[in-house]
């Protein structure tokens, strides 16, 4: 997958974790996840 697909993916992925909690907490998540990619790559 390029970038595009990946960001993508991605913020749906959000837009739906938030819709189930209603809250930020989605983003919250997000975060520690996108620090972990940083740190693999």
């Amino acid at each position: 997958m390029n970038l595009f697909e990946v960001t993508a993916v991605i913020w749906i992925s959000i837009q739906f974790l938030r819709n189930i909690f209603q809250s930020d907490a989605a983003f919250l998540l997000f975060i520690p996840s996108h620090n972990m990619s940083q740190f693999i790559r």
